[in-house]
């Protein structure tokens, strides 16, 4: 019987040696498994032809497209581990010069050896620093030099020099305590993707018009170091691209397996 596929897989990434679910992914747009090998020949004769061909080198990749990422697969994917703990983030704001010649840092900043307060003039933008501001040396909080500033007891205030119009633009950059734990993802210089087992289900229809259900087995796949997180502001929405290499598995030589459920006994 015939078939025709239209739908994606939805995909369940296991542990190799436990069997447990390590992941599911069913938020996936596109699935593939391409097949392959080298061929070699052996050439003779007037206007050296091909006369035999032997093959090896047997290649089977299971390709995937994923609309979202979670910390999980991204975990996976980039073979690392996610941790959750408070961090200083950094952060760049845009003041104006008040009354009073100050301005008011959103956040409480952090300064110590490895991250700076930097302040300085700037364009319009906000973008674009001009002249740099240095720290007073006063251990009074006072009115400033020209080109000082002083930072408030709770590191959310920068007194500016008297002298200093109202409404200048001033560039803040600094680093801050985040109020809740946040989640790190990192991508190391030692930590590769490792070797899973898969099943994915998805349908295939007929010529009858009926969907078949299909149960693909893939029991050992190495995930390919390279995938793709792409960031755009404009066109369709990034997708995650990774591919797994399918490998021959330690018992039998079933490198892929499809499982379609057919009305026939």
């Amino acid at each position: 019987m015939r078939f025709g596929s239209r739908e994606v897989c939805n995909v369940t990434i296991k542990d190799i040696t436990n069997k447990k679910p390590v992941i599911y992914l069913e938020t996936l747009k596109m699935n593939s498994i391409e097949t392959g090998s080298d061929t070699v020949y052996a050439t003779g004769g007037q206007g050296v032809p091909r006369l035999i061909g032997w093959n090896g080198k047997k290649q089977v990749k299971f390709k995937n497209e994923d609309a979202l990422l979670s910390p999980e697969s991204f975990a996976v994917l980039s073979g690392s581990k996610i941790s959750k703990e408070k961090k200083l983030i950094h952060k760049k704001e845009k003041l104006i010069v008040d009354k009073q010649h100050k301005i008011k840092l959103s956040e409480k900043a952090v300064v110590d050896n490895k991250h700076i307060l930097y302040v300085a003039y700037s364009d319009v933008s906000g973008t674009i620093p001009s002249m740099e501001l240095t720290k007073t040396t006063q251990e009074e909080l006072g009115s400033p030099k020209e080109g000082e500033y002083s930072l408030s007891l709770g590191c959310n205030e920068i007194t500016l020099n008297n002298d200093l119009p109202e409404g200048t633009i001033i560039l803040v950059d600094y680093y801050y305590m985040s109020k809740n734990k946040v989640t790190t993802l990192k991508i190391t210089s030692n930590d590769f993707p490792k070797t899973f087992s898969l099943e994915a289900d998805t349908l295939f229809r007929t010529e009858d018009g009926i969907d078949r259900p299909c149960h693909i087995t893939i029991p050992k796949a190495k995930l390919e170091t390279k995938f793709e997180v792409n960031m755009k502001g404009e066109g369709e929405p990034s997708t995650f691209k990774f591919d797994f290499e399918c490998l021959k598995p330690t018992t039998g030589k079933d490198m892929v397996i499809f499982d379609i459920e057919f009305d026939e006994e």
